[in-house]
């Protein structure tokens, strides 16, 4: 597997992935605004396991640049898999519509993931939604978890979710919600 190492500031650029093997993605003080585009774009259906090292920043702003053939969901998108570890923090502005998404699955396997604004949902996958340990906080305009189609399951860690309108949910899925353990 490949190892990404991310640190540093820009403030007109994104990370941006192509890739036949799964990698990991150690963001370690990291600070990225993209003024056109998603923050972190990941083209490839392959596994990223992101390693939270120290305080990181992804922003967006409300208006994208297309690219033929490519989705941009999101401040932070992966077509793949999202796993998130390590005892860092992300925090995470998504003025163009979700904060995280995945067109696959999001793993929270430890550190702190904030949400601090989403113009749509805070996270929105649609395979499913899965987190063990680590805190997760979103404030959005829309839903706060969107597991769309797929299922919802936590065994652990902490979650506030905070929603802005009055037909938003907390936590939504058209399959099972199924809550083991953590705070809620």
């Amino acid at each position: 597997e490949i190892t990404y190492q991310l640190s540093g500031t820009t403030t007109t650029g994104s990370f941006k992935v192509y890739s036949d093997t799964k990698f990991n993605l150690n963001m370690n003080n990291v600070s990225i605004t993209n003024d056109d585009g998603a923050a972190i774009n990941i083209q490839t259906g392959k596994k990223c396991t992101v390693n939270l090292i120290g305080t990181s920043t992804l922003e967006d702003t409300p208006f994208y640049t297309t690219v033929s053939g490519e989705d941009q969901k999101g401040c932070f998108f992966s077509e793949g898999q999202i796993i998130f570890t390590g005892t860092g923090t992300l925090n995470v502005t998504g003025s163009y519509k979700h904060g995280i998404c995945s067109d696959d699955y999001i793993d929270i396997q430890g550190g702190n993931v904030n949400i601090v604004k989403a113009a749509n949902d805070g996270i929105r996958v649609n395979d499913y939604f899965l987190m063990t340990d680590g805190s997760l906080t979103t404030a959005a305009t829309g839903d706060g978890i969107d597991g769309d189609v797929g299922y919802i399951q936590i065994d652990g860690g902490t979650m506030n979710v905070t929603v802005s309108t009055a037909d938003a949910k907390g936590i939504k899925c058209a399959s099972i919600i199924t809550v083991n353990g953590g705070d809620i």
